[in-house]
């Protein structure tokens, strides 16, 4: 279910809306607070915009370079609601991916999860629907 959690990042208040628990939604916060300060401590004409962006672009390379190491996605275990009502709104809660690397390994992760974008159908006539990873 989703809920407003405030958080304070760079010294910005934010009310960010999310279905992740209070703790990791902190945790986010605390672990991109920390990344921006620690850049700005480094450089005396960085400021926190600069430090901020700086951060963006680092975690987008992390995730295009996991991207880039992935071989195959699948569902591993299907979201624990798979029949709606017209006019319900989908949730992916109970769902698991399966990450195939492509030198080997597996990892799973919850369809629910941050790093996890999901494309939901729309809920307003009655048909089959795919969600698109």
């Amino acid at each position: 279910m989703k809920q407003s959690i405030k958080v304070q990042v760079a010294g910005v208040t934010f009310h960010v809306v999310t279905e992740d628990s209070e703790e990791r939604t902190l945790e986010i916060a605390s672990l991109v607070n920390s990344k921006i300060n620690s850049l700005v401590l480094k450089t005396t004409d960085c400021t926190k915009m600069k430090a901020a962006t700086l951060c963006a672009m680092d975690y987008c390379n992390e995730a295009l370079q996991l991207r880039e190491k992935v071989k195959e996605l699948e569902v591993y275990q299907l979201p624990d609601k798979t029949v709606y009502l017209v006019g319900e709104e989908f949730s992916a809660e109970g769902g698991i991916i399966k990450i195939i690397y492509k030198e080997g390994g597996e990892a799973y992760v919850a369809m629910t999860d941050p790093s996890v974008t999901l494309k939901a159908p729309t809920m307003n006539t009655v048909n089959t629907k795919n969600v698109q990873l």
